[in-house]
């Protein structure tokens, strides 16, 4: 995911120092279940 060139469009670092520590995922439902479901 993080090689996506749209990812500034879902990936948000919230915590960052000389490295990122925290990022927040902002998915719909939709792609979340994708996500789940892709790992059955």
């Amino acid at each position: 995911m993080t090689c996506d060139p749209e990812q500034a469009n879902f990936l948000n670092p919230t915590i960052v120092q000389d490295h990122v520590e925290s990022i927040a995922f902002n998915l719909t439902k939709s792609v979340a279940d994708q996500f789940f479901n892709s790992c059955k």
